[in-house]
């Protein structure tokens, strides 16, 4: 286990891991002002799927890429 969600009044995550801490924080600078929920990974870990979201705006799903930063 890599991390687990929580909701308060936002979504949140607790990481057990730095190193995928630091790989979420730079994928929430790229999505600034967006909440994002993990929808599906690969087995690296490396590629994810998102969905991003506010309080008014229903976002979208996107495919992320770490690796490539895409």
């Amino acid at each position: 286990m890599l991390f687990v969600n929580y909701t308060t009044s936002r979504q949140s995550r607790h990481f057990f891991d730095e190193q995928t801490k630091r790989k979420y924080d730079e994928l929430s600078k790229q999505i600034d002002g967006f909440e994002f929920q993990v929808l599906n990974t690969d087995a690296s870990g490396e590629k994810v799927i998102i969905k991003t979201y506010t309080d008014v705006n229903p976002g979208g799903i996107y495919f992320y890429d770490f690796t490539t930063k895409n």
